[in-house]
């Protein structure tokens, strides 16, 4: 018995078993025919999913889908190019051109009535540019530090009018035309910068805006001018004085001299004035419209009652010594001085040496210069009176005056005096 339940207990499990699997392949169609045995790969439980529900099994992307169709069901995420913030497609790119360099920059200097030195530049106007780009700065450029510290200031003029720090000093311009970008780089995006940069643009300062600047730069330079001045000098026992113009140029005793003296005549290469009122000697180097002092000498000049005369003269004679004393007359009856290196300019005026004993060139019988002390002549350190005996030959200019006090400029008036 055992043995027999045995057997339908194998004979039972295998009708089970053939029920279980042989279910799922038979399925009445609406026509009632049997169908088809499915794949034995649709037996591992694979079946497709019925109308209306999901599949669980969907085979995964190759990554051959056209982007253009996924750009359009995901709005355009995904592209390659991307977008600016300002919705223009495509990277920051420069859209203007350097303008042509700026042409014509000349500086011109001045000076105002209560003494502020000042320069002026001008230049062409360059087509199309916004505007310029300026650097001043004086002397010479040490470490790139200028004046204005290298900052760049725009202006939209032609011009550029600035105060001098410093009387008699040079001072230069850089000028550079500029375009402004159409379109700026973002502050906050280094890579729109960069782009900028490499493509020559700058920043302006201090409105920040980036600009292309022309390729070169125009550069003019200019000395500023200052106060007409005159300076007083101890010089042995007299007083050199040194009048100085608006360009700060020695040009002799006063505004009056050089005024007077800058379009004489000489015969020679030298002109001589002399100032009666101050008891110097100018001596002038050139010729007519372009005179310079050359050297410049402290002598004594005729007292009231012998007074040295004023006007034009030249040099007509000379010779190295004569002899003075006790006179009767004119005549000298009883000499006791030697005058050395005399040159004549008018009768008994000459340019010679202060007084020596007899024939001597050492022991000085009256050396007043500074002073009015002579009785007509114009007397000199015996070096100076030498000087002129040795170089300025006959034919020199020599243009007398009691210059005047005041320093005057044109039409500017009066600027200032002084006493001695």
């Amino acid at each position: 018995m055992s043995r027999m339940k045995k057997v339908w207990s194998v004979i039972v499990a295998l009708i089970m078993a053939l029920t279980i699997f042989a279910v799922p392949t038979f399925a009445l169609e609406g026509d009632g025919t049997e169908s088809e045995v499915a794949p034995a790969a649709e037996l591992d439980g694979d079946q497709p999913a019925a109308v209306g529900e999901p599949s669980s099994n969907e085979e995964p992307s190759t990554g051959n889908e056209d982007p253009q169709n996924d750009s359009q069901d995901n709005g355009g995420e995904g592209t390659l190019e991307g977008t600016t913030e300002n919705g223009d497609e495509g990277e920051f790119v420069v859209d203007v051109e350097a303008p042509a360099a700026v042409t014509g920059l000349t500086g011109t200097a001045s000076i105002t009535k209560n003494g502020v030195s000042t320069i002026a530049f001008k230049w062409n106007t360059v087509p199309d540019a916004d505007g310029y780009a300026i650097s001043r700065y004086s002397g010479k450029i040490s470490n790139g530090q200028y004046l204005d510290q290298g900052e760049a200031l725009s202006y939209n003029l032609t011009d550029y009018n600035g105060a001098a720090l410093k009387q008699r000093t040079t001072y230069s311009l850089h000028v550079i035309a500029y375009v402004k970008l159409k379109e700026q780089p973002s502050a906050d995006n280094e890579e729109e910068i960069r782009i900028a940069e490499e493509a020559g643009a700058i920043k302006i300062n201090p409105s920040g805006e980036y600009v292309m600047p022309s390729k070169t730069a125009a550069t003019a330079s200019v000395k500023t001018k200052s106060v007409e001045r005159v300076e007083r000098t101890k010089y042995d026992k007299g007083y050199l004085y040194k009048y100085y113009d608006q360009n700060g140029v020695y040009r002799g005793t006063s505004y009056s001299m050089w005024n007077t003296i800058k379009n004489k005549k000489s015969k020679t290469k030298y002109l001589i004035a002399l100032d009666t009122r101050r008891n110097n000697v100018v001596i002038y180097k050139g010729k007519k419209g372009n005179w310079k002092v050359y050297k410049h000498f402290v002598c004594s000049c005729g007292t009231d009652g012998h007074r040295t005369p004023r006007g034009n003269f030249k040099i007509l004679s000379k010779k190295p010594k004569f002899q003075t004393g006790d006179k009767v007359g004119k005549k000298v009856v009883r000499a006791k001085y030697t005058c050395w290196y005399a040159t004549r300019i008018k009768g008994a005026i000459f340019f010679h040496s202060t007084l020596y004993h007899l024939n001597s060139k050492s022991r000085h019988a009256a050396r007043h210069v500074g002073k009015h002390y002579s009785h007509g002549c114009i007397r000199l350190e015996i070096k100076n009176a030498k000087w002129i005996y040795n170089n300025c030959k006959k034919g020199t200019a020599v243009i007398s005056r009691k210059y005047g006090r005041d320093v005057s400029y044109g039409s500017s008036g009066f600027l200032f005096s002084y006493s001695y």
